[in-house]
C-alpha cells in the first residue's frame, strides 16, 4: 500500500514537473519570438504541441492511477473473501476436532468433513490468486507464509484420524488450527 502511494506521489510530481517545464518553455519561446500581431503557422503548431503534451501527461497520469487503484481493489476483494473462508475453516475444523465421533451423529461428522475439504480447496485457489496479485520482492515472505499455511493446514486438519470412526477429541489440534488461522489472517490484513 505504501509502495502504491509512493508511486502515485511520484506520478503527481512528474505531472507537475512537466506542467512547470511547459510553462517555462512557453515563456522562453514567447521572449524569443518577435512581437507580431498575426499568429504564424509555427506559433499555431507550438500551441497545438503544448496542448497535446499537456493532455497526454494528464491521460497517462489518470491511466496509471486508476490501474493501480483497480489492482488494489482486486487484491482487497480477494483478501476479504480469503479471510471469510479462513474464518469458516477455523470454525468448522475446531468444531470437528472438539466433537467426538458417535454413530448417532455420523451425518454431522460427514457434513463437517465435506465442509473442511471444500473450504481447503477454495483456500488453495485463493492463495494462488492472491500470490499472483502480489508482485515484488517485498511480498515474497507473505507468499511463502500463504503457501506454508496451505500445506500446514492440510497436514494439521486431515491428520490423526480424520474421517475415521476411531477419531478422538483433540483440544490441542483445535487450538493449533485456531492459532494458525489467526496468524494467516493477520498477515493478509497487512496487505
Amino acid at each position: 500500500m505504501q509502495q502504491n502511494e509512493a508511486l502515485i506521489q511520484k506520478l503527481a510530481s512528474s505531472a507537475e514537473g512537466i506542467s512547470n517545464s511547459l510553462v517555462q518553455i512557453e515563456s522562453l519561446l514567447s521572449r524569443l519570438m518577435p512581437a507580431q500581431e498575426v499568429i504564424t503557422l509555427n506559433q499555431s503548431f507550438y500551441g497545438l504541441f503544448v496542448v497535446f503534451v499537456g493532455a497526454l501527461s494528464a491521460y497517462l497520469f489518470n491511466y496509471f492511477h486508476w490501474k493501480m487503484v483497480s489492482k488494489k481493489n482486486k487484491l482487497l476483494g480477494l483478501c476479504t473473501a480469503f479471510t471469510i473462508l479462513i474464518n469458516e475453516l477455523e470454525r468448522v475444523s475446531v468444531l470437528y476436532w472438539l466433537t467426538p465421533y458417535q454413530r448417532a451423529s455420523q451425518r454431522e461428522a460427514h457434513t463437517l468433513e465435506i465442509q473442511i475439504k471444500s473450504n481447503r480447496q477454495l483456500i488453495s485457489r485463493y492463495i494462488k490468486s492472491i500470490s499472483l496479485q502480489l508482485s515484488g520482492k517485498q511480498y515474497d515472505p507473505v507468499k511463502k507464509k500463504l503457501n506454508d499455511f496451505d500445506q500446514e493446514m492440510f497436514d494439521l486438519i486431515t491428520g490423526d484420524g480424520f474421517e475415521s470412526q476411531s477419531r478422538e477429541i483433540s483440544k490441542s489440534k483445535a487450538a493449533q488450527i485456531s492459532k494458525r488461522c489467526v496468524s494467516i489472517k493477520a498477515a493478509v490484513i497487512m496487505l
